[in-house]
C-alpha cells in the first residue's frame, strides 16, 4: 500500500528534525508510516512494510521488565524509550509517544536510530523538534482557513462568526510562534542553524522591527521613539538580529501600560554597537534580571502569553553572533534591555 502525500510530508518533516528514521504504528502495532532510513542499505522500499506488524522489521527485544517496552507502553497508554529491535544483526533503538484520540489509544509515533548511537537527553529534544515540525502543517492550514472565513472570501459571515474566525486565527498564530520557539531552543536547531554573518546597518533593521510592531503599539497607544537615524554598521546575521529585536519590542509593548512609551537608542562603544530598549512598565527586580533569560521564564504577577522561551533564545542568538543581551533598570523606572553586537 503506497504512502499518501500526507505521510510523505510527515516523514520529510521528521527528516528535517534530524531523526535517523521515522515510524508510526496503529493500536495493533501495524506500520502506518515508515521512512526509508529504517531499512539501511538493503534497497527495499519502505512502503512494502506498510500495513505489516512492527516486528516484520525485526525481533522486538524484552526490556528490564521482562517484556518489550512498547507492549508495556500500549498497556499503560504511555510513551517509551529504548525499545531494541534486532533487524538481523542490525540493532536499532526505538523511542515513541502514544497517539490518543478521544481518550482512546490509536497508535504510537516515534523515531529510531542505531542502538549504539548516543542516546542522551538529546532524544527528547529531538522528538520535540520532530513533533513541532509535524504540527506546523495542520496548524498553518487552520490559520489559513480561519483567515479566509474572517475575510468573507466565500461569502459574508455573521459579525460574531467573523470575530470567532479572527480569534481562531490569532490563537493559531500564537501556537505557531510557540512551536517556532521550541524549534529554536532545541539543540538540533542550534547545531544546524548556521549563521549568515554580514555587515549591515543596525538602525535600518531596528526600523524594520518597529514597523512590524507598529500596529500592536498603536492599539495600546504606546509611542515608540528613536533611535536617531545615524548608520551603525554591525557584523551579524541580519535575520536573527531582526528576530531578537521583534522579541524585545514585543515584550516592551506588552509590559508597558496603555499610553506609555518605548525608547530606543543606538551608540558605538569601541568595537561594539550598543542598542538599548527602554520601556515605562513595572521594570525587573535586580534579582530577576538573570532569571528572565532562563528557559520558560515568566514575569511575576503578570498575565502573559507565550512559551517563556523568547528571551532565552534572543540571548543565545546574540552570543552566537559574538554579542550579548542583558537587562537592567531604565531611567524611566521600567526595564532596559541592552543588545551589543560587533561593529563592522
Amino acid at each position: 500500500m503506497p504512502t499518501s502525500s500526507r505521510d510523505r510530508d510527515r516523514l520529510r518533516d521528521f527528516a528535517r528534525a534530524g531523526t535517523d528514521w521515522a515510524w508510526e504504528v496503529d493500536a495493533q502495532l501495524r506500520l502506518v508510516t515508515l521512512s526509508d532510513g529504517a531499512l539501511g542499505q538493503s534497497g527495499r522500499p519502505s512502503m512494502l512494510f506498510i500495513g505489516q506488524p512492527l516486528d516484520a522489521l525485526g525481533r522486538l527485544l524484552d526490556g528490564p521488565g521482562g517484556e518489550p517496552p512498547i507492549l508495556r507502553a500500549r498497556r499503560e497508554v504511555s510513551g517509551f524509550k529504548g525499545q531494541l529491535l534486532d533487524m538481523g544483526g542490525r540493532m536499532q533503538r526505538l523511542d515513541g509517544l502514544p497517539i490518543v484520540e478521544e481518550g482512546v489509544l490509536v497508535g504510537f509515533r516515534g523515531f529510531g536510530r542505531a542502538a549504539d548511537a548516543p542516546s542522551s537527553e538529546l532524544s527528547s529534544e529531538r522528538f520535540v523538534a520532530a513533533m513541532s515540525h509535524e504540527l506546523r502543517t495542520p496548524l498553518t492550514a487552520i490559520i489559513g482557513f480561519a483567515e479566509v472565513m474572517a475575510l468573507g472570501t466565500h461569502g459574508p459571515l455573521q459579525p460574531h462568526y467573523e470575530d470567532y474566525a479572527r480569534d481562531i486565527a490569532a490563537a493559531g498564530r500564537h501556537l505557531l510562534s510557540m512551536l517556532d520557539d521550541l524549534l529554536d531552543v532545541s539543540p538540533e536547531a542550534a547545531d544546524s542553524g548556521r549563521l549568515e554573518v554580514v555587515a549591515f546597518d543596525l538602525v535600518e533593521v531596528v526600523e524594520q522591527a518597529k514597523s512590524l510592531i507598529a500596529l500592536r503599539a498603536a492599539g495600546r497607544r504606546i509611542e515608540i521613539d528613536g533611535p536617531l537615524r545615524i548608520a551603525r554598521a554591525v557584523l551579524a546575521d541580519r535575520r536573527r538580529v531582526l528576530q531578537i529585536l521583534v522579541n524585545l519590542l514585543t515584550n516592551a509593548v506588552k509590559f508597558t501600560p496603555e499610553g506609555g512609551s518605548v525608547r530606543l537608542g543606538v551608540t558605538a562603544d569601541g568595537g561594539r554597537v550598543r542598542l538599548t530598549i527602554d520601556d515605562t512598565g513595572p521594570g525587573i527586580a535586580p534579582d530577576e534580571r538573570e532569571r528572565v533569560f532562563g528557559k520558560f521564564a515568566r514575569g511575576d504577577g503578570v498575565e502573559e502569553e507565550g512559551s517563556g522561551l523568547g528571551l532565552h533564545i534572543a540571548r543565545e542568538l546574540a552570543r552566537r553572533m559574538a554579542g550579548d543581551l542583558s537587562a537592567e533598570a531604565a531611567p524611566t523606572g521600567g526595564a532596559r534591555f541592552v543588545l551589543t553586537l560587533p561593529s563592522a
